[in-house]
């Protein structure tokens, strides 16, 4: 038997080609320096819109735009300050909330106490406003927007006419909801905009409370 021997020379590996070990315990570390792309950013991005989109069609509760929400809001400001001029003089000079004046945070309330403010100084008979004005008022505005956060950031920043309810009352008993939740709930042609700073709780708090049988339930996104 013989042996046959090759003097051709074996072709050399790239060194760049050459593929790497792994080692599994530094499977989890990440490199310091992250920054660009990379593809296993480009495959973690995917990952997190897949899941998104499957938690959002699963979801019960439906959604609303910032917009869509801001469009709402100058609307209802417009008619309400065009019915309110035909009432009385006060009514008459007060200007309409537009969207500047809703990013500065103006709005009904602060033009109706700057009203009530000026007209303290004539010698009449004092006007308080009760409950039932209170109520009447949320009654005929079409929407009810609930900050969700806790006091002290509504108390740091809200969106104007916002009515404060920390999500965590949701889980201290069935029979929790405030008045203004009850006044609101599943009154036709009216809706509840549930909101908070970055979709952690309000997506719960819209799916408890539909499950506790409202069906005007929508989350402020986008």
């Amino acid at each position: 038997m013989s042996v046959i021997i090759s003097n051709r020379p074996k072709s050399q590996i790239n060194i760049l080609d050459k593929r790497i070990p792994r080692n599994p315990k530094y499977e989890n570390i990440k490199a310091t320096i992250d920054t660009g792309d990379s593809l296993t950013k480009f495959l973690k991005r995917n990952e997190e819109l897949r899941a998104s989109r499957k938690q959002q069609s699963e979801e019960i509760f439906k959604r609303m735009k910032i917009s869509t929400l801001v469009q709402l809001i100058i609307q209802v400001a417009e008619i309400n300050s065009l019915e309110n001029s035909k009432n009385d003089e006060c009514d008459s000079n007060a200007s309409r909330s537009t969207l500047q004046s809703l990013i500065r945070g103006v709005g009904e309330m602060d033009l109706y106490n700057k009203c009530t403010n000026r007209s303290s100084t004539i010698p009449s008979t004092p006007k308080n406003i009760n409950n039932q004005q209170i109520d009447l008022a949320y009654e005929e505005c079409p929407y009810l927007i609930v900050d969700l956060r806790d006091k002290d950031e509504f108390n740091t920043n809200h969106i104007v006419s916002a009515h404060h309810y920390p999500a965590t009352m949701l889980s201290r008993c069935t029979n929790n909801e405030s008045k203004e939740l009850l006044i609101y709930k599943n009154q036709k042609g009216k809706i509840i905009v549930l909101y908070d700073e970055d979709e952690r709780i309000a997506p719960r708090a819209a799916t408890i409370m539909v499950q506790r049988g409202y069906n005007n339930i929508f989350l402020l996104s986008g």
